[in-house]
């Protein structure tokens, strides 16, 4: 019994040892099929954003592999990190492509990062994944922009601005060539609404606290108190800072911000967040789900020093991005039989692949359309005391809905109440800034030159005047086709106190001293003026011009178009080709012989008459070079 134990227990194991070993083996014949993929990683790897997106991917590439366990294929990430410089986006791609030969380029979330790479995957032929939201790479097919088109949500302010019927906004940009590029369009799209865009502000991205005052206290003067934000999250939170300082959001303001900030509140401190409130804002939706709540719980465990923790939308879109890039991967190399060395052709067809990808992400539908991402639906938020709140949906469908798949009531409200700067539900009226706004002084010369098109009557003892005549009428047609009534003041412009000795220089310098905030009358632009102040476009035509009456009838007036010295020197011309022609034929051509008055007078009359018409008998008359073979006959010359 003893001996027939210890069998048993030999065999148990010796299987168990079978079984350890095959597990090995396999395990090892698994590894050995993976091919690795190398795809570069260019991010700010110090920035909340840079580090949030790495941890993403890296997350990603793990949960879709542990999914995804028969894959032949392996992403194998480089990671780059850009310092927070643009220009070093660059190398590091350089790098990426010639020691590492990487088959993609994952990151790159500011423009001019995107820039740079765009010409440069075109180049290689590799397909870039980018997380900048900016327009205008349609013309580079292997750049793939996994974030949503910043220019869409114009049309949603542009909406919710005729939605709460305002005629007229302020747009704060960044001065960059994105800056103004995005400028443009928010001009184009608001012009389709009929918006006025009062004023386009741009602020650069690394202005001064002292910058941003002198900015906004110049904004504060104009009557519109509508205020669009489209700038980074660090320029915005300067902005709202100064702004409450400088009262600017108190009851009677509106300030729109875009995704641009907006996307990223989670990031702002609590001190940015309190001057912020009443703020509208547009937000990139990102629908909620099971996954991703699951997601994000495991996340939060695995990057417990974290900074922030909420996901934000550059996050979860590179999560759905790098899992779209390893299906496409998988795809090509079981497609492509050129895959060898763990390497894939670098051609259109892992594009291709890519762009057929469809799937259900984190972040919602993941499919790419004119090679971006495309959204329906942006989240409205209020910013009220430390949260967001949604007061509902922008769609493309140029509409505003409380909740996403339900028709709007007739009864019922497209937005919840909104909370404006100052604590108020109601929507205010340009009329409430109406009282802070000062009045709009006017400079007028009084003595104009130009009776006809500008007069102007002063009444010294009441100091009351009123202009009249083509520069007065327009003056006043414009004022009255203003959305609003703007107080202003005429104040008479003289020189040194003496009418009579008016100098347009002197009022011009006046304006630009700030003395006059507008100066209207009988004023040329001229190119020196043009550099200090600036002009409407011009409403007269070229100028102007005086038409007198001709007293001229003499019969030579003719030659008044040339001067004497051109006809002197002309008629000397004529004579020396008449003096030509009869050299070389009056001792052939019978029409140049005769008594001295007659070759003179065939001469003259040759010369001249070729003014009128052209000669026919060009075999006599014409200049060429003489034949060679027959120098007795009568020559051949061209004076065409």
């Amino acid at each position: 019994m003893e001996i027939n134990g210890k069998k048993s227990i030999c065999h148990l194991f010796l299987i168990l040892m079978l079984l350890i070993c095959f597990q090995l083996h396999s395990k090892a014949q698994e590894n050995e099929s993976y091919k690795e993929i190398p795809v570069g990683v260019i991010l700010d790897m110090g920035s909340l954003v840079g580090k949030s997106v790495h941890s993403c991917i890296t997350m990603a590439l793990s949960d879709f592999y542990t999914v995804n366990s028969h894959y032949k294929t392996r992403i194998l990430l480089h990671d780059r990190n850009t310092h927070g410089e643009p220009l070093h986006a660059l190398p590091a791609a350089f790098d990426l492509l010639e020691k590492t030969k990487v088959q993609a380029i994952i990151g790159l979330d500011s423009t001019p990062e995107a820039k740079f790479l765009a010409v440069l995957g075109d180049e290689a032929r590799i397909v870039i994944l980018s997380l900048s939201p900016a327009p205008s790479f349609n013309k580079y097919p292997y750049f793939l922009q996994i974030a949503h088109d910043e220019t869409t949500q114009f049309k949603g302010v542009a909406a919710m601005t005729e939605f709460f019927g305002w005629k007229d906004l302020i747009v704060i940009c960044e001065d960059t060539d994105n800056g103004r590029e995005v400028a443009t369009f928010m001009a184009n799209t608001f012009r389709e609404k009929r918006i006025s865009i009062t004023y386009s502000s741009l602020v650069p991205t690394s202005a001064s606290n002292e910058l941003v005052q002198e900015e906004l206290q110049r904004l504060s003067t104009m009557q519109t108190n509508v205020f669009v934000l489209h700038t980074s999250p660090s320029l915005a939170s300067l902005l709202f800072l100064n702004a409450k300082d400088l009262r600017m959001m108190d009851g009677g303001y509106k300030w729109i911000i875009t995704s641009k900030t907006m996307n990223f509140m989670n990031l702002m401190d609590g001190e940015v967040m309190e001057s912020m409130q009443g703020v509208v804002g547009f937000k990139s939706y990102i629908p909620q789900s099971r996954d991703l709540e699951e997601f994000t719980l495991k996340w939060r465990k695995e990057y417990p020093l974290m900074e922030v923790k909420d996901m934000n939308a550059y996050a979860i879109w590179a999560h759905d991005a790098v899992s779209a890039l390893a299906m496409a991967v998988e795809k090509q190399v079981l497609k492509s039989k050129s895959a060898t060395n763990g390497s894939i052709q670098r051609d259109t067809t892992l594009l291709n692949q890519i762009l057929r990808i469809s799937f259900h992400g984190l972040g919602g539908t993941f499919q790419f359309r004119n090679g971006r991402i495309t959204t329906q639906v942006l989240e409205v938020i209020n910013v009220i005391g430390k949260r967001e709140q949604r007061v509902g949906f922008w769609t493309t469908d140029d509409a505003f809905t409380k909740n996403i798949g339900k028709p709007n009531s007739f009864l019922d409200p497209c937005l919840e109440a909104i909370v404006w700067p100052g604590g108020t539900r109601t929507n205010p009226t340009h009329r409430v800034l109406q009282t802070r706004s000062k009045i709009l002084r006017i400079g007028v010369p009084l003595q104009p030159r130009l009776g006809r098109v500008f007069q102007v009557t002063y009444d010294a003892q009441t100091n009351l005047m009123d202009i009249s005549g083509y520069c007065g009428d327009v003056f006043q047609a414009a004022f009255s086709a203003l959305s609003r009534e703007v107080a202003f003041q005429f104040i008479a412009f003289t020189n040194n106190g003496e009418v009579g000795t008016l100098d347009y220089n002197h009022l011009i310098d006046r304006v630009q001293a700030g003395e006059f905030d507008v100066a209207i009358g009988d004023i040329s632009i001229t190119a020196n003026r043009s550099q200090y102040v600036d002009f409407t476009l011009p409403y007269t035509d070229l100028g102007l011009g005086i038409v007198s009456r001709n007293a001229d009838t003499s019969m030579w007036i003719f030659m008044k178009p040339l001067s004497s010295e051109l006809w002197v020197v002309s008629a000397c011309f004529f004579i020396l080709l008449g003096f030509v022609i009869w050299i070389f034929e009056h001792r052939m051509n019978e029409d140049f012989q005769g008594s001295p008055g007659q070759q003179i007078g065939t001469t003259f009359w040759f010369a001249f008459s070729t003014l009128v018409y052209a000669h026919s008998k060009l075999s006599n008359l014409c200049l060429s070079f003489p034949q060679l073979k027959q120098p007795s006959e009568s020559s051949i010359w061209y004076l065409c």
